[in-house]
């Protein structure tokens, strides 16, 4: 598997690396950061590239800098492929999907696409635009092309040139993601007591959560906010905090660890997902967001956009509320509506774990993916 990106940060990625780990050999080569802390478990090897570097600092490295951390990227993947001489090639992400096809010789490549760069707005004078162009050109000599989101999948196709149908594989959460402590039922009733609502995302205008704390403060709940954010975005969250929050009921938690995560989807009623259509991710991103799922898995109502993405993906489901973004009082009657009647709440919050258990756990959507590198392989190949 090779993720250009970190792979520790990819929710996704490190699920289909676990259940593809209990089929196949697999060895993930991944570039080094900052962020990289997960413990993976055996019969996945994870080569990391490099000694540790900050995100930011991978980032807003000089044009220079970055070609030379492809090419050490890329000599690392074909000494790897050498060496493994792997049945399957998985790229993760578009970069590493131009690497993938610069270095194999044979065997067949799945392409998984997470995220859908603007193409429109490619730079000129930038090294990712032209691997990227270059991705886009070796996209139809994938064997499979997975995508989150079927509008994703359709923007980078028609650019691609494919003709193809890709494998819509939604971003779910694992099955064993969230484990309750007590009765559903008995913390449902809890929770629509408490009635707080929860926010767990990078944090950004572009995120909602100002308009999060306007919809609380109006609808008189409590709030938890939790993500990263620049230093200058929490000081105006916190402004807007002290002006809409005299009773002090709106918590900003920032980053958070994995415990942490886990105590306030706990302890929340409703899980909002407020991300405006700034990009062709945000635009499309109905399937595509793991906070969605991890609030379902959690047994969480959840207040999304009213766009077509989520329309297309989420009508009809009892635990889902549609709002205007936009607009902190559709925000705040979405989680009124939820909570207004108890027996109503606990009949939303179980539909949202069946929903989980049975139809949307990462399992169950990347299981025509495995199928498909199963027959590729003949069950008998290294990944």
């Amino acid at each position: 598997m090779a993720v250009y990106a970190n792979a520790d940060v990819y929710v996704p990625t490190v699920a289909a690396a676990h259940i593809l780990a209990h089929q196949f050999s697999l060895t993930i080569v991944s570039r080094n950061s900052d962020e990289s802390y997960l413990d993976w478990p055996a019969g996945i090897e994870v080569e990391r590239i490099g000694p540790p570097v900050p995100m930011r600092q991978l980032e807003t490295a000089s044009p220079l800098s970055k070609a030379r951390e492809f090419l050490r990227y890329l000599g690392e993947l074909r000494r790897a492929s050498s060496r493994l001489a792997p049945a399957i090639f998985y790229a993760y992400d578009p970069i590493a999907l131009a690497a993938v096809m610069m270095i194999r010789s044979k065997g067949p490549v799945i392409f998984q696409c997470h995220d859908a760069p603007a193409l429109e707005k490619l730079p000129l004078r930038s090294l990712q635009t032209w691997l990227i162009k270059y991705a886009l050109r070796r996209t139809s000599d994938a064997a499979v092309v997975v995508f989150p989101e079927k509008n994703r999948a359709a923007y980078w196709l028609h650019a691609a040139g494919d003709r193809r149908a890709a494998i819509i594989v939604p971003n779910g959460a694992p099955r064993d993601f969230f484990q309750p402590d007590s009765d559903w039922c008995d913390l449902a009733a809890q929770r629509w007591t408490a009635r707080r609502v929860f926010y767990l995302s990078s944090m950004g205008s572009e995120n909602g959560q100002l308009e999060a704390i306007d919809a609380c403060a109006t609808a008189g709940v409590p709030l938890d906010l939790a993500g990263r954010s620049s230093p200058e975005f929490r000081a105006s969250l916190e402004k807007r905090v002290a002006t809409n929050d005299p009773a002090e009921r709106i918590r900003i938690h920032g980053r958070v660890d994995d415990a942490t995560r886990m105590r306030l989807l706990r302890d929340a009623a409703v899980g909002l997902l407020l991300y405006k259509p700034v990009s062709k991710n945000w635009e499309f991103s109905g399937s595509a967001s793991t906070k969605l799922f991890e609030y379902g898995a959690a047994g969480l109502p959840v207040i999304v956009p009213d766009r077509r993405s989520y329309r297309e993906f989420l009508d009809g489901e009892e635990w889902i509320a549609f709002v205007d973004i936009d607009d902190p009082r559709s925000i705040a009657a979405g989680i009124n509506s939820i909570l207004a009647d108890r027996d109503r709440y606990v009949t939303m919050s179980r539909a949202a774990r069946a929903a989980h258990e049975n139809r949307l756990n990462y399992e169950l959507l990347f299981e025509p993916v495995r199928a498909r590198i199963a027959e590729l392989t003949n069950l008998n190949g290294r990944a």
